[in-house]
């Protein structure tokens, strides 16, 4: 595991604990997670910016695919270099086609919540239900903040190019 992704797990007390807990409700979001992919689509097609973004239809045929992979191995909780890597991609690849940060944000946003609502029906009665939320919680900030680091360099180094045109 790198220096950049243990700092990580350290700085958002990612632990074994935790990785039990999402051990605990993995299947949930396994059986859940095509339904609230397509539920995103359907939101973020509702916006100007997400029209604008996706104008390209042939994304919307592949993308579901790959971000389901991604969460996937996100929850699967091996933060290894393959993990850190596509991680970083994502936010690199948003950037590229103009994904502003409030939506990708919103993005995060919107699968936190959906998947909060489904572990919550499925666990209401399990003592651990704060623990299990709590964990989802630290690992989708991992992600975000692994994608938007990556998103923010990339701004970074095209700002001279945006200044000089």
């Amino acid at each position: 595991m790198s220096n950049f992704i243990d700092q990580r797990l350290k700085l958002l007390s990612i632990d074994n604990a935790v990785k039990a807990k999402i051990e605990k409700i993995r299947p949930v979001i396994y059986e859940n997670f095509d339904d609230i992919v397509a539920k995103f689509y359907k939101h973020i097609m509702s916006f100007p910016a997400g029209e604008k973004i996706f104008k390209d239809n042939a994304m919307l045929v592949t993308l579901p695919e790959k971000q389901k992979a991604h969460w996937i191995a996100l929850f699967s909780c091996k933060f290894d270099d393959a993990y850190q890597k596509n991680s970083m991609n994502i936010g690199r690849v948003h950037f590229k086609y103009g994904v502003a940060p409030y939506l990708y944000i919103a993005g995060y946003n919107f699968f936190q919540c959906e998947l909060i609502k489904v572990i919550t029906f499925r666990h209401a009665s399990d003592p651990d239900l704060c623990d299990m939320l709590t964990a989802l919680t630290k690992l989708v900030a991992l992600d975000m903040d692994i994608a938007l680091s990556a998103y923010t360099r990339e701004y970074w180094q095209d700002t001279p190019q945006r200044e000089a045109s």
